[in-house]
């Protein structure tokens, strides 16, 4: 019983804290949100209908996927972006394609 309630719990805290922004310029809303784990989690949703995500793990780590659901990942040490959908690799935002 206690261990569902602090599932519950933790449940109802992410609901709670999570906060919209729109940006006015883009169109894009985004909705983000701190996991128990410092995580920062940002879903995108834009004036056409297409979504993406990304979580921004506390060393500055990011993952996520696109628009078109490629999954991606950045490692922010040695700023190295990998798209595994598109094959795209850049290092400290050169593309190396």
């Amino acid at each position: 019983m206690n261990k569902l309630l602090i599932l519950g719990f933790l449940f109802f805290t992410s609901i709670c804290f999570a906060e919209t922004t729109y940006d006015w310029q883009s169109g894009n809303t985004y909705i983000y949100s701190k996991d128990y784990s410092g995580n920062t989690n940002v879903r995108g949703f834009s004036n056409n209908g297409s979504t993406w995500n990304t979580t921004i793990k506390p060393d500055g780590d990011m993952r996520g996927s696109d628009k078109d659901g490629n999954y991606w990942s950045y490692d922010d040490n040695i700023g190295v972006y990998n798209n595994f959908g598109t094959g795209e690799t850049r290092i400290r935002g050169i593309d190396l394609d």
